[in-house]
């Protein structure tokens, strides 16, 4: 209890200099011990929704900038495998909602699922059910994926394989015209991923072996950036003009080191784009406010 107040008390303050991240919240909710995912609303101020993992109920929760929960909902009419990654998108005045049910573990699974949602109106209890489901499979064979973002430019869901050196890029159509399983395109490899040094595997010799796999996406609001989550990184890969994302990745990106987050899972840029908020699957979870290059 007294490590908890310590923290809280330290909530919205810098750490590590003026542009260093922020401790914006604390999530201790025991509902809320396995966040998975995270995206900022497009319609509530303030509000972010989050996902847990696999072996849990299908549920999508809003949850303030504090990390307290706000409202529940129970998603009808879908199997819940292995949640990973949440992200937002708004066409035609509407806002939507993707849940990436992508995790595999054990590298089995021969189709994914991409679950849309229009987002709700009223932050209440409710139950809601998918305006439509994606179903892929990946072209060569199954891919542990935990991170997903929505590239509306394009009309498209780009994923990026955790377990993989380097990870790869694919894209999966976001188009209602496209097949009934989809095959999802191969974009290439995702450059700058860091991997351990000597130090830190001689520092912290259970957990630095795992500082390169990617949990999260996000792009930026302006389409320009997209963010890359890992354990220990977050990387910043941003687009000349408007090359192709294939393109972007290829090059080295901006890396920014984590703060200490326990099992780091879930990030979104905030409405403004001029932060990622971080959290991770665990309880008690910090969430993190982390600036960003515009």
């Amino acid at each position: 209890m007294l490590m908890l107040c310590a923290v809280v008390s330290a909530c919205g303050v810098p750490l590590g200099g003026k542009t260093a991240s922020r401790l914006q919240g604390v999530i201790v909710d025991q509902q809320l011990n396995e966040i998975s995912g995270l995206t900022a609303s497009g319609r509530h101020a303030n509000v972010f929704w989050v996902i847990d993992d696999g072996g849990n109920a299908a549920q999508l929760y809003a949850i303030n900038r504090y990390g307290t929960r706000v409202a529940t909902y129970t998603i009808d009419g879908v199997n819940k495998t292995d949640w990973e990654d949440i992200d937002q998108y708004t066409i035609n005045g509407r806002h939507y909602l993707v849940i990436a049910d992508t995790g595999d573990n054990g590298a089995l699974r021969k189709t994914l699922q991409l679950h849309v949602i229009e987002e709700p109106a009223a932050l209440s209890n409710s139950r809601l059910q998918p305006t439509r489901s994606i179903a892929f499979r990946f072209p060569d064979g199954p891919h542990d994926t935990e991170a997903m973002t929505v590239d509306i430019a394009s009309r498209q869901v780009l994923l990026i394989t955790k377990k993989r050196k380097p990870p790869i890029l694919f894209s999966v159509s976001l188009d209602p015209d496209a097949p009934k399983v989809q095959t999802a395109k191969r974009l290439g490899d995702v450059i700058g991923v860091p991997s351990a040094s000597k130090a830190d595997l001689k520092a912290r010799p259970r957990l630095a072996p795992y500082d390169h796999q990617v949990t999260a996406a996000s792009i930026s609001p302006n389409g320009n950036t997209m963010a890359v989550l890992t354990y220990r990184y977050v990387l910043l890969y941003t687009r000349k003009g408007k090359e192709k994302w294939s393109r972007a990745v290829s090059r080295d990106p901006l890396v920014r080191v984590l703060p200490v987050i326990p099992q780091a899972e879930a990030m979104g840029y905030t409405a403004d784009g001029k932060s990622v908020f971080v959290t991770g699957e665990f309880s008690v979870a910090p969430l993190y406010r982390i600036p960003v290059p515009q």
